[in-house]
């Protein structure tokens, strides 16, 4: 299947009703700047509950080099396409607070 064969699969499995639940339950949890540890977590479990392979990826805070955070990130297991996300997708829900 080609590139756009199977983006197009995984995106058609994207639904208006499932993206605003994971908003509405992500904007209940307080998170304030490198405090997002309940955020991320959650987001880790819906990544792993829909079939990704998660790992929490440590991040420091630029001006505070002692304080850290961590960040989710989920990988879909295939046929070895590689799809990289915007920038500002990668860091999405956690960094936009």
């Amino acid at each position: 299947m080609g590139r756009d064969g199977e983006s197009g699969k995984i995106l058609a499995q994207i639904h208006d009703r499932q993206v605003l639940a994971l908003e509405q339950a992500a904007i209940r949890i307080p998170s304030t700047t490198f405090e997002e540890g309940p955020l991320a977590d959650h987001l880790a479990n819906y990544m792993a509950d829909i079939g990704l392979d998660v790992e929490m990826m440590e991040v420091t805070h630029p001006a505070k080099p002692g304080k850290t955070t961590r960040q989710p990130i989920g990988r879909l297991r295939g046929s070895g396409f590689r799809w990289s996300p915007p920038s500002s997708a990668s860091c999405g829900a956690t960094c936009s607070r």
